[in-house]
């Protein structure tokens, strides 16, 4: 068995034991740094809950979920049995792991509070706008953490990751997710999030959808299952869930390339679903300097509707050793990427209390 050996926020996956993968590996594991850390506390709290974000301290963990995460079958299909098949990996034997919400993934990024990125990306066509816009993202992770108890797997803590989008400087989403890391594999963990879509004038409340949490089961009896963030070690040719909630976020991710960064700039391998780039600007690699053996992964997601492949809106991502993200075809390439204060991080921090976005500290 390949294991996996990371910590950062989602669930850790043991190296994706590719038995299940039926894939050959064809290129050699990379070095991944493991810090294992202390752990915090939070909340029990569902998908969309009010009061999510910053309250979520304190409290002991919630009953065991209604659902088994560990899955009955090694793999999945997005195409649900139709032609072609879309198989990834979602098993990753997650009751033998000792999940720990703090560390540092090289390929993920840390999970320690404070640690804080900012992606932005110019042209895209906003989903509020429905023209092209200025497009920016942050992500800071919390000194909170996110307390569950997921049958097959027992009771964890992960690692509460903010995340804000905006539109011409308007808001338009936050939503905290979960992420956790196996210390066993080193492997990183999706096991859930609230999301919260946002009227940009008012800050308030207008959907929740995309909200999951690992162990929920749907009218339908399947049941939401950990899904994988990083593996500690990528490989070229891996397969594997990265969300893993089925009727709401479901979607698989492959390994496609190693790819660098050569005097800032970046380009990109093409795919069967994606053209590929040439001399992509990276604002953060102009002080970082080169970046070598990054990796190149294409995620799919399901259409929850139809149950097939939603092949008009893939992904290609490009995270870095050392860094993390450093380019996503959907959100734009990395400019800032630093550990905040403890008054920074109190003066970022948003929670959502009665349909409405609120600052913990203004």
């Amino acid at each position: 068995m390949v294991k996996n050996s990371v910590c950062s926020p989602r669930t850790v996956i043991k190296e994706v034991d590719m038995r299940h993968l039926r894939v050959i590996y064809v290129a050699a594991a990379t070095l991944v740094l493991l810090v294992a850390a202390a752990c915090g506390g939070g909340d029990d709290g569902g998908g969309g809950s009010n009061g999510a974000g910053a309250g979520d301290a304190g409290g002991g963990f919630p009953a065991v979920s209604k659902g088994n995460a560990i899955p009955q079958e090694a793999v999945v299909d997005l195409n649900k049995g139709a032609d072609p098949p879309f198989l990834y990996t979602q098993d990753f034997q997650l009751q033998d792991c000792a999940f720990n919400p703090r560390g540092y993934n090289a390929f993920h990024g840390s999970l320690e509070p404070g640690a804080y990125t900012v992606s932005e990306l110019s042209g895209k066509v906003g989903e509020i706008a429905q023209k092209p816009i200025e497009f920016r993202k942050d992500y800071l992770v919390l000194p909170e953490t996110k307390k569950l108890n997921v049958q097959g797997i027992g009771e964890f803590e992960a690692a509460i990751v903010q995340e804000r989008e905006y539109e011409n400087g308007k808001q338009i989403q936050v939503s905290f997710n979960w992420y956790t890391a196996c210390e066993q594999t080193g492997a990183v963990y999706s096991v859930g999030e609230d999301s919260f879509a946002l009227n940009p004038d008012t800050l308030e409340v207008t959907d929740t959808e995309g909200s999951w949490v690992a162990g929920y089961v749907n009218t339908l009896g399947e049941v939401s299952i950990p899904a994988v963030g990083m593996p500690a070690n990528p490989m070229l040719g891996a397969r594997y869930i990265f969300d893993g909630a089925p009727g709401i976020a479901l979607g698989g991710t492959e390994m496609v390339a190693l790819v660098n960064i050569t005097d800032g700039k970046l380009t990109t391998v093409p795919t069967e679903y994606y053209a590929g780039e040439a001399g992509i600007a990276i604002p953060y690699a102009e002080s970082a300097g080169d970046l070598q053996g990054c990796v190149q992964i294409e995620e799919i997601s399901q259409d929850s509707g139809t149950r097939r492949p939603d092949l008009t809106d893939v992904t290609n991502k490009v995270w870095c050793p050392g860094v993390g993200l450093i380019y996503d075809t959907s959100d734009g390439w990395l400019v800032e990427s630093k550990v905040l204060s403890q008054d920074e991080v109190k003066k970022f921090t948003q929670t959502v209390e009665d349909n409405q976005v609120r600052q913990i500290e203004q």
